[in-house]
């Protein structure tokens, strides 16, 4: 079974994030935090690809560029770390990568 091309860097971010909050140490939250957002700006840019060559995936764009603010918001103000944000995050970046598993089975059994 192929994978949605995006599906990596929502795993990715979910992974960071999970850590994060596990971790939530904010004298060690700034990498953490850092490879979130790179892993979501990553997942952004593929949706945009694949908007450029005609997929419908407006709403989809527009959810992930939701969650690109809320994890740009869990690090205001500079000081600490806005937990309960980190918390909303990690629960998006499940529902995204849960309807990205349901689309792939879905797809698979179309075409097969």
């Amino acid at each position: 079974m192929t994978r949605h091309p995006s599906y990596r860097c929502t795993e990715e971010a979910l992974e960071a994030c999970e850590r994060l909050l596990n971790e939530q140490n904010p004298a060690t939250s700034y990498e953490p935090i850092a490879e979130m957002s790179r892993c979501l700006v990553r997942l952004r840019d593929e949706v945009i690809r694949e908007r450029r060559v005609g997929a419908s995936v407006g709403a989809r764009l527009d959810r992930i560029n939701s969650i690109v603010s809320l994890a740009t918001s869990s690090e205001y103000p500079l000081v600490g770390v806005r937990w309960e944000r980190v918390s909303l995050l990690r629960d998006c970046l499940r529902e995204l990568l849960q309807e990205m598993q349901e689309e792939e089975s879905s797809g698979a059994a179309d075409s097969g």
